[in-house]
């Protein structure tokens, strides 16, 4: 593979197809050197979560990065006969770019793209983008290169057409941008649990809990 120029088309997570940019993405780097150890505390919580219900499971990718995390979903998904709804949200540039071509790749028809940025409210937001060394640092910052559509995590989960939320993935509550954590203090979302015995309390808590 090192003769070999970017991008690498490769399939990871028991056939999921993905095109990777290793050299400027960290988490494209982590999973194609080793996606069996990627995030894999986080990912066996959710797994075993996945596993005691059956039906429609829903599952947000709040900063979605290329969509590994939610192609990774989708692969247990499919393994356990569950019906995949999935909303992820990506609204840098160049990374909702490698997203939707990872999207296309799947035929992911149940993942729902928002390319906004989240918010406390509707409008428009600095984003940082430009001259990353990484391009999972993308952010929403106090200043930015560019200028992004904003939107409530809420309006983009109705926008979605979901109905509830079993799980999250959340990104933004370490952006450190003071109009992020006024809106995750309103709203009270919750990313994964840092220990295995919290995520899966809270996996249980959010369990078949629908919107208000």
């Amino acid at each position: 593979m090192a003769s070999q120029r970017e991008p690498y088309d490769v399939e990871v997570f028991g056939g999921q197809k993905c095109r990777l940019y290793p050299s400027d993405n960290w988490a494209e780097r982590r999973v194609i050197t080793g996606s069996q150890f990627f995030d894999l505390d986080e990912r066996q919580s959710l797994a075993n979560h996945m596993s005691q219900g059956s039906g429609d499971y829903a599952f947000v990718d709040a900063g979605a990065n290329v969509g590994l995390y939610t192609l990774w979903v989708r692969s247990v998904a499919q393994k356990l006969g569950r019906n995949l709804k999935a909303l992820v949200v990506e609204p840098d540039p160049v990374n909702k770019a490698r997203l939707g071509t990872n999207l296309v790749a799947n035929q992911a028809s149940e993942v729902i793209h928002c390319d906004k940025a989240l918010s406390d409210k509707p409008g428009e937001v600095w984003f940082e983008s430009a001259n990353l060394g990484d391009r999972g640092h993308a952010k929403v910052a106090e200043s930015g290169d560019l200028c992004v559509q904003a939107i409530p995590l809420l309006d983009a989960i109705r926008d979605a057409g979901l109905t509830k939320v079993d799980a999250m993935k959340n990104r933004y509550r370490r952006s450190g941008n003071p109009r992020i954590a006024r809106f995750f203090r309103r709203r009270t979302a919750r990313d994964l649990a840092r220990s295995a015995a919290d995520r899966n309390q809270a996996f249980g808590r959010r369990a078949g809990r629908g919107l208000e």
